[in-house]
């Protein structure tokens, strides 16, 4: 069930592996069910009225998930953000990630970050763009005009 739901999560493509190849679904299971493995996965059981394979066929998979969104939405955001957490740091991801021309590193103390000391005269910018607001002049942003509550991407942030 986990398996297929991680799957319908980040599915994977050619060039990707889904989540369940590199065994995302197991890594879930341990960070967010080893407290009460049973109360949540039956929670989750219920939510995704699933079958006795998981999660049924393909075509009802997105549909069964976004309910369960909708209904268990702190339960779906723990999975969520476990899934994609644990998909970018499998070592089958991170290879994709180099072979596709982004360097990349599990962990940034591997090798650090290239910071060359700052330099005021070669760092000042001379484009004359920009400006700059002091702290006390600083306000919220209103955002309410974009409607965030209502446009949304779809099946996960994979759609627009």
């Amino acid at each position: 069930m986990l398996k297929h739901l991680v799957d319908e999560l980040i599915p994977g493509d050619t060039r990707w592996p889904a989540a369940s190849d590199v065994g995302v679904h197991g890594v879930v299971m341990l960070r967010l069910f080893s407290g009460q493995p049973s109360r949540i996965l039956e929670q989750l059981s219920t939510s995704l009225d699933r079958s006795s394979d998981g999660l049924p066929g393909t075509a009802n998979r997105a549909a069964i998930v976004q309910r369960f969104s909708d209904t268990q939405p702190a339960l779906f955001e723990q999975i969520y953000t476990a899934a994609v957490l644990a998909y970018y740091e499998m070592p089958a991801v991170i290879e994709a990630i180099r072979a596709s021309g982004r360097p990349y590193h599990a962990s940034s103390h591997e090798v650090g970050y290239a910071m060359p000391v700052f330099d005021l005269e070669r760092d000042t910018p001379r484009h004359g763009r920009g400006s700059y607001l002091r702290t006390e002049e600083v306000a919220p942003l209103d955002l309410s005009s974009l409607d965030l509550d209502a446009v949304k991407t779809t099946k996960w942030g994979l759609e627009r």
